[in-house]
């Protein structure tokens, strides 16, 4: 008898097997989001910047990857992601952003259309810290790249805490890349951050995050 079962158990494994392969979840694919990025307040900035971002999600993996040219170069360039806290999808700002009516779209004049600064793209993304001296930096022809590992559960809890529970919701965020020469000549009315001169914080490329 005890025979029996044995070869019972044994003769029934591969079935048992079979069946658990057929209903198996599949592992989930990557996902990745890009943007093509436009330049902003290129008449200001004496450079036409554009590029190009990409994210891409593996489990809880985030690599960030952007490339950029066309920057005022041998400076180093804030770059962020842009959002809503409510989750409202963020778009790029038009002409029409420039409210005060100086020529120039400044920061503040970028939330209607884009939300509020997010993500930084520096050595830590996923600590949300805006004040950082690790933003890529232009090369002398004007060039910057960046490419960095995030883990996605860090980014979503720091986002949860920071953004009354905000998800990251790649897909509805922006990307603007900042910063003039020091020496550019602004008039008093571009808005910049506390304590933060306008030259740093004036945005020159924009691009809009879609998944692929």
């Amino acid at each position: 008898m005890e025979t029996t079962r044995s070869f019972v158990t044994i003769a029934a494994a591969p079935l048992i097997v079979g069946w658990a392969g057929l209903f198996a979840q599949p592992a989930h694919a990557d996902q990745t989001y890009i943007a093509t990025l436009s330049p902003l307040n290129s008449k200001v900035a004496g450079h036409h910047a554009e590029g190009d971002l990409r994210l891409t999600v593996s489990g809880d993996t985030v690599m960030i990857d952007l490339d950029a040219q066309g920057l005022p170069p041998g400076m180093m360039h804030m770059a962020h992601l842009h959002g809503y806290v409510s989750g409202k999808n963020s778009t790029c700002p038009t002409a029409g952003a420039d409210t005060n009516h100086d020529g120039i779209i400044d920061l503040a004049e970028t939330e209607p259309a884009a939300g509020v600064t997010m993500i930084p793209l520096n050595a830590v993304p996923a600590d949300l810290s805006i004040a950082s001296d690790s933003y890529p930096t232009a090369s002398k022809d004007g060039r910057a790249s960046y490419r960095q590992q995030v883990s996605l559960r860090a980014l979503t809890l720091k986002m949860a805490g920071s953004f009354d529970g905000a998800a990251p919701d790649l897909a509805k965020r922006v990307i603007f890349v900042h910063g003039v020469d020091a020496a550019s000549p602004l008039p008093k009315t571009v808005a910049s951050l506390p304590g933060v001169p306008a030259q740093a914080t004036l945005p020159i490329a924009c691009g809009k995050l879609t998944e692929k």
